[in-house]
């Protein structure tokens, strides 16, 4: 499925974003 990775610097490191585009739509928020 198509899937947008969203990279987020922040002051803790790098935190990963992905959203997964999904029939039903689903968001998955995973901290690195």
């Amino acid at each position: 499925h198509p899937t947008v990775k969203i990279t987020i610097v922040d002051l803790l490191g790098i935190s990963f974003v992905e959203i997964s585009i999904i029939p039903p739509i689903l968001i998955d928020i995973s901290p690195d």
